[in-house]
């Protein structure tokens, strides 16, 4: 994944439309990239208020990390 790639996810990840902000936080995850700032983003967003942001944000840590261990 491009940086230009992984930003834009990132900055979709700060939107306030829900919908977009958790196919952002998937796509992250689903992209694999280990960019210290992705994990940074997914890692602030494991610890909001919103369960489902957490949820996917937690998902997609998690796939970051399977992937680099395979």
């Amino acid at each position: 994944m491009s940086p230009a790639v992984f930003n834009h996810l990132i900055t979709l990840t700060k939107g306030l439309d829900k919908d977009i902000k958790l196919a952002a936080i998937q796509a992250l995850g689903e992209g694999a990239h280990p960019a210290p700032v992705i994990i940074q983003e997914l890692l602030l967003l494991s610890q909001g208020l919103d369960k489902d942001v957490k949820i996917a944000a937690t998902l997609s840590l998690g796939r970051i990390f399977r992937t680099r261990a395979n």
